[in-house]
C-alpha cells in the first residue's frame, strides 16, 4: 500500500522536482555565464578606449620629449659632451674623446 502511494503520488512530484532543479540549474549557469562575458566585454573595451585616449598622446609627447632632447644634444659638440659625467656615462665616451658605440645614435650632426 505504501509502495503505491509513492509510486502514484509522490514519484511524479519527485520527478518534476528534480526536473525543476536541473533546469535551474542550467538557467543559473547561463546567466553567470552571460554575465561573465559581458564583464570582458566591458573591461575589453575600457582598456581599448584607455590605450587610445590615454596612452597613445602619452606616447606621442614623450617621443617628442625625446625628439627635442635629442637636437638639442645634437647641437652640443662631443668633446662638451664627453666632460658631463651623466651624459658621458650614458654615451660611453671614452677618455679620448672616440666615441664608442651610442653617441652616433643621439648626437648626429645634419647641418
Amino acid at each position: 500500500m505504501l509502495v503505491e502511494i509513492f509510486v502514484h503520488l509522490l514519484q511524479p512530484a519527485y520527478t518534476n522536482l528534480m526536473y525543476m532543479l536541473s533546469t535551474m540549474m542550467i538557467d543559473n549557469f547561463n546567466f553567470f555565464h552571460s554575465i561573465t562575458i559581458g564583464a570582458f566585454g566591458l573591461f575589453f573595451a575600457i582598456i581599448t578606449i584607455c590605450y587610445f585616449f590615454v596612452w597613445i598622446p602619452f606616447e606621442n609627447g614623450q617621443n617628442l620629449t625625446i625628439y627635442k632632447t635629442k637636437k638639442m644634444l645634437s647641437i652640443l659638440p662631443k668633446e662638451v659632451l664627453a666632460k658631463i659625467s651623466n651624459i658621458h656615462k650614458l654615451l660611453e665616451i671614452d677618455t679620448m674623446g672616440n666615441k664608442k658605440n651610442r653617441i652616433d645614435k643621439v648626437v648626429t650632426h645634419s647641418y
